[in-house]
């Protein structure tokens, strides 16, 4: 009876995975690949100020919409440790550790992004020291993000180590999480340490977009559709 309960469990925890890593996925690709992209010109303050006071509500909305990703990492840290902690308990709680201080680091540079309509909204006449404000703001969005994903690197790391010591997800998706992990490690740090030289970090970074996101995406759907059958 133990034995039947502890099954379902970790297979309900596998569908909370499974469906947290899949919608984190469909928001980032709104707040960063559709908002972020839409709405902030890298180097144009005037015009980046302009989109932002032009389309307020949808700004706002990608704000949201990294509020959500954060609570999807929770999930998703809690989900995949009691899902995999039969594999190592101690490691599973290492890369839920991973994440939950991820996530932390996010919402802190979330709270960037929150500034800025804070800032216009409290502005009469936009000004050139506004414009430098607001960039400002989005630099330190930028960089507190990528020093979270390196941890969020080493938790998918761990994360492919864990799923190929499980013996029950298959071994493609912890090869994956291993080239993701590796990626973001590399890709962020990189742009911790390198930014202000001409390096083409941002070329890399597209490159090695398939592998960072197939990862983690290729799991998610796994968990979703296989994992609650796999135990």
């Amino acid at each position: 009876m133990t034995i039947s309960v502890e099954i379902m469990s970790r297979r309900k925890s596998a569908v909370i995975a499974g469906s947290a890593i899949l919608a984190m996925s469909v928001l980032a690709g709104y707040a960063y690949g559709f908002v972020f992209d839409r709405l902030v010109i890298p180097g144009e303050a005037s015009a980046t100020v302009r989109h932002i006071k032009a389309s307020g509500l949808l700004f706002r909305s990608g704000i949201l919409a990294w509020t959500m990703i954060l609570v999807c990492d929770v999930l998703a840290a809690w989900a995949l440790y009691y899902f995999l902690k039969q594999v190592s308990e101690g490691l599973s709680l290492l890369m839920a550790w991973f994440r939950l201080v991820y996530a932390v680091m996010l919402g802190g540079a979330i709270l960037n992004l929150d500034a800025i309509p804070v800032l216009l909204n409290n502005t009469m006449t936009v000004t050139q020291d506004t414009e430098a404000q607001v960039m400002l703001f989005i630099q330190l969005f930028q960089r507190s993000w990528s020093a979270a994903l390196i941890l969020f690197g080493l938790h998918l790391l761990i994360l492919g180590f864990l799923a190929f010591r499980s013996g029950y997800i298959p071994v493609i998706w912890s090869v994956l999480l291993t080239i993701a992990g590796l990626s973001y490690l590399g890709v962020h740090t990189a742009k911790l340490l390198f930014s202000q030289y001409e390096v083409p970090i941002e070329s890399i970074e597209t490159v090695l977009s398939v592998p960072m996101a197939a990862g983690e995406m290729g799991l998610g759907i796994w968990l979703l559709i296989r994992g609650r059958i796999a135990l």
